[in-house]
């Protein structure tokens, strides 16, 4: 899917733009502080849940092949994970009328 099909809101983040992340659980899993470049989470994910291979995943990718819709044939090339960001919508005050209307 190219970014201008994507139908959601979803964008992807730059490396070095910062994230503050508000599930302690998970901060004291990966043993990260709050706030951190996104560099550095995608680092933490890829070293404490992947084997060294495995986290190459984030950064330099990992060999494959992929069939697109449309195509006929296979293309090998490489696939990499990323983060990307939604920002939350915030709630109309009329929603709450209109739910209370129906």
């Amino acid at each position: 899917m190219q970014e201008t099909d994507r139908q959601d809101n979803f964008d992807l983040l730059n490396r070095d733009e910062v994230l503050s992340v508000e599930s302690a659980e998970l901060l004291q899993y990966l043993d990260l502080p709050p706030t951190l470049r996104v560099a550095e989470f995608v680092e933490a994910i890829a070293q404490r849940l992947l084997s060294h291979e495995e986290a190459h995943l984030f950064s330099q990718g990992l060999s494959c092949e992929i069939l697109r819709f449309g195509k006929r044939n296979w293309h090998k090339g490489r696939i990499r994970v990323s983060i990307e960001f939604c920002p939350d919508v915030p709630k109309s005050p009329l929603e709450d009328i209109r739910q209370t209307i129906l």
